[in-house]
Formats: structure tokens, sequence, C-alpha cells
């Protein structure tokens, strides 16, 4: 892979103008102004994905001796190069919903660095959109039942002790709680990795509820649950005998705690969600897949409660159904399924009944 497509340039390694076009379009400006500054109204995780587009861009021209730190950012921007890069990400492998990712990413950052300057066709290298340019992959629309990944998550818990080394047992612990967690409430990846005992992780009499400040939630509405009551006997355990050996020593509040006694990344704990997932199920899904099989599966087994996975997800009906439920996918397939088998084993279909009987 070129070198430039693992290369991220910080903050700090961007030239000048680069960095004082960003912290000052990151700044909120006179209230009674008419300028708006499109950084200052972004979330702070927003605003690091499209830092780090921009790092990722300014590496790529670094690398092919094209970055003038002389130049303002916008000035950079060609369509041979847009079109340069594009081949490269393509060349290296990159998904791609990671090359579309790249461009909206680049694109945002210089609209926050050249507020009101017409930087739409960023996302458009040679007069057509990327998102065209590239074929997608549908990822799998028919998510694990929740019960059985719940099931699958105390497995891992129960068998934790089985492992050699007490982190391998701290470890499989660990990932068994998180998997879990995820199973049962579905949260989204940011929430997951923010999680800290004592502030998100706390203990409510008899239960442990989790409660999410709006920075660590989508909607910027707080939301608190309780941890369902199967999970509290191995919550404890991991809080007080668990978590203590992987933190070796060390002081740190968060939740997840890695192999150096540290918060455990968002990208590890994707990459955990996914290789756990692969080994068991033949193909690996990360975080997010837990909300649609939760939604999905409230809806197959609960249709007597519409809004259940909703409720349970924190998030309307509207988007729960548009985005997550794949309920009359799977009973659709299923019918299908049957009509099939029907016809293969020589048996009469069942003719549907009409709609006025």
């Amino acid at each position: 892979m070129p070198h430039s497509l693992v290369r991220c340039l910080t903050l700090d390694a961007w030239p000048e103008a680069d960095r004082a076009a960003w912290r000052l379009g990151c700044t909120p400006g006179d209230p009674f102004g008419d300028a708006v500054r499109p950084g200052s109204t972004l979330r702070p995780a927003s605003l690091e994905k499209y830092r780090k587009g921009h790092g990722c861009w300014l590496a790529f021209l670094a690398d092919r001796g094209e970055l003038d730190p002389t130049q303002p950012a916008l000035a950079r921007v060609t369509e041979a190069r847009l079109c340069a890069y594009f081949r490269a990400l393509h060349a290296a492998g990159n998904a791609p919903y990671t090359i579309i990712g790249r461009f909206a990413e680049l694109r945002m950052a210089l609209k926050i660095m050249a507020p009101g300057a017409d930087v739409a066709w960023v996302v458009r290298p040679g007069g057509r959109t990327v998102y065209a340019q590239l074929r997608k992959t549908r990822r799998p629309r028919k998510p694990p039942d929740s019960a059985v990944l719940f099931r699958w998550a105390l497995e891992i818990m129960d068998g934790a002790d089985a492992a050699a080394t007490p982190y391998e047992r701290g470890r499989d612990f660990r990932d068994g709680l998180l998997l879990a967690i995820l199973a049962s409430r579905a949260r989204r990846l940011r929430a997951m990795h923010g999680l800290s005992v004592g502030s998100q992780l706390v203990r409510r009499g008899a239960t442990f509820r989790i409660e999410l400040d709006a920075g660590l939630n989508k909607t910027t509405r707080p939301d608190a649950f309780d941890l369902p009551e199967r999970l509290i006997p191995y919550s404890e355990r991991y809080i007080h005998k668990v978590r203590p050996v992987l933190l070796q020593g060390r002081q740190d509040d968060a939740l997840w705690i890695n192999r150096r006694g540290e918060r455990l990344t968002a990208k590890a704990i994707s990459h955990i969600v996914h290789n756990r997932s692969k080994a068991r199920f033949g193909q690996g899904f990360h975080p997010h897949a837990f909300r649609h099989a939760l939604v999905t599966t409230a809806a197959l087994r609960c249709p007597e409660q519409p809004g259940l996975g909703a409720a349970v997800l924190g998030i309307t009906a509207a988007v729960a159904e548009q985005h997550y439920n794949r309920a009359g996918q799977m009973r659709a397939s299923r019918a299908l399924a049957t009509l099939i088998d029907r016809r293969t084993a020589g048996t009469p279909p069942v003719r549907p009944a009409a709609a006025h009987d």
C-alpha cells in the first residue's frame, strides 16, 4: 500500500496557514455578525473526523512532493490532484465507502477552513461524484438474532477461566461483557468506547445503570438504561476482579482496558467485535450490526409491541423502521423458502386467502 495512504498528518504537522484557518473556522464568531464559522457548531467527534480526513490528504500531497505550505488549503485542491487521490485510494485496496468518506471529509474540512467558498465540486473529480464512480458492496442485510448474540457473549465469559494466562482470561471476560451489553442494549460505538466506571457505569441499588451524557449520544440527548439482571454478577466480577488484573496497577476510570492497562480505543473495540463474530459466525460484523439485530429481533419475537426495539435504543419508531428493522424482509424470505420447499416436495402450495376472506 502506498505510504501516503496509511499516514495522516496531525494538526501540528499541518502548514501554518492550514492550522490558522482550521482554528479560526472552529472558533465561534460574533453572535451578531453575518459570518458563520461552520466548525464552531460541529461536535468534537465530527471535527476529529474531518481533521483526520484533511490530514490524509496533506500526507498524500507531501509524499508526491506537492505540498506547498505557502498555498491556502483550497488552492492546493485541483481536479488533477483529486483524480490522482481517487486512483491512489482505489489502487491501495480501500473499500468503496472508505474512499467516499475520504472525499466527504476533505470537502467538510475545506468548508471549515474556507467558509463561504464553493467546495461541493471536491466530491466530483472528473465531473462525476465519487459515489457514482465506485461499485458498492452492500453489507449483509440479515442480522443475527439478539438472543443468539447474548448467549454467545455469556459463553465467552463462562469459558474465560479456561484461557492460559491471567491476561487472556481477563481479555476473554472483558470481550464477553462488551458483547453482552451490545447484544442486550446495542448502543453505538462512540458510547461503548466512552464508558467509564463511576461516571457512565454506576451502581444503582441492586442493578447497574449506564448513564450517557449528550456528548456520547448521537441524538445529543442524555441516555440512561439499566443493564439486564442476568449481567449483574458478570459486571460485579469484571469491575472488582477482572478489570484490576487488566489495569496492572495503573489508574484509569475507563471501563474497557487493553493489555497495556489503558482505555481501549474505538478502533480496537470494533476489531474485537469483528474478529470475535467472524470466528463464531463465519462472517465478521461491527458494533452497529447489534442495533439491526435488536430491532429486528424485537419485531419478529414481539410483533404485538411494534415500538419495542426503538424504545430500547432510545430512538423514534420511524428511524428504527427505516434504518434497522429487517423483520419484513426476513418474513418474506421465510415465506419464499416455505413455498420453494413445498414445490420441491411435490406438495401443492397453500393458496393465500383473498382480501375479503
